[in-house]
């Protein structure tokens, strides 16, 4: 049954994240595997490359070596989030509106967004980051701020920085529930994260045990084949969240409920019927 467009609380924001999330399980890990499966084997050759040069290797070589993989699995780290958050987007945006919703539909409604994301990406995690360096509550207030950004840059096709500009705007007056609500996400994320990287943990400890002077490749690679497992349940969670707190303050400042309904009065041909999902 279709539910109330209607300002939400923090727990009704909740409600609905994870009920949409395990209507459309499939679909969204589905959307998040493609891009973590692409940084992991990322991951996974730039282990090969070091423990390969590790054996022959200088040790400022190794450290150059060391500096450049870092380098490198940042920026593809950066890539496949930013892609993968814009297709989630995309995603709950048409099941939001009732369209047909799928993993191919929402990279192909992307097609061409992926520069404005990585931009948007790279500047929310950079400004914020700073903030959380020299004072957390910064930090965590500017991303609290421009946490609606990625929703602006995919549903209303803004350029990075006015897409910002759009998230502060929208949020004002709402971040404490907005915070609360990601929060519980985060922390459960965390939750899950830790229980999927137990295998390499256990490894790694069991290694020290033994007097290993470094960690063993299999245990890295078990931590990365965690971290990417987590990714790929946890990434859409938050990605939900935050498209439905979009559309949660669209409709708190702007009436987009209204809209929907007057759009719904005068509906083009072979267009579904806006309305809000279950």
């Amino acid at each position: 049954m279709p539910m109330e467009l209607r300002p939400l609380e923090v727990g009704e924001l909740l409600d609905r994240t994870f009920s949409l999330y395990r209507k459309h399980f499939l679909v969204f890990v589905g959307i998040a595997a493609i891009p973590e499966l692409v940084l992991l084997l990322t991951q996974l050759a730039m282990i090969a490359v070091l423990f390969g040069a590790g054996s022959q290797g200088s040790p400022d070589a190794m450290a150059r070596l060391s500096v450049f993989v870092v380098l490198s699995s940042g920026v593809v780290a950066l890539l496949t989030y930013s892609v993968a958050q814009g297709a989630t987007v995309a995603a709950v945006a048409d099941l939001y509106l009732e369209r047909p919703a799928g993993i191919g539909k929402a990279y192909a409604d992307i097609k061409g967004r992926w520069l404005p994301l990585l931009v948007a990406m790279t500047l929310v995690s950079v400004v914020s980051g700073f903030g959380l360096v020299f004072c957390i509550v910064p930090g965590v207030l500017l991303m609290v701020a421009w946490s609606v950004t990625f929703p602006a840059v995919v549903v209303e096709r803004m350029r990075p920085v006015e897409a910002m500009q759009r998230s502060w705007r929208l949020t004002a007056g709402s971040r404490p529930r907005i915070f609360l609500a990601t929060l519980v996400v985060v922390a459960l994320s965390y939750v899950i994260n830790a229980i999927c990287q137990l295998p390499g943990i256990a490894m790694a400890g069991v290694s020290g045990l033994m007097n290993s002077a470094s960690i063993p490749v299999m245990a890295l690679v078990a931590l990365q084949v965690g971290n990417a497992v987590s990714a790929c349940a946890t990434l859409p969670l938050i990605s939900i969240l935050l498209s439905l707190v979009y559309y949660d303050q669209r409709v708190r400042k702007e009436g987009f409920d209204l809209q929907l309904m007057l759009s719904s009065l005068e509906p083009r041909e072979g267009d579904p019927r806006p309305r809000a999902f279950s």
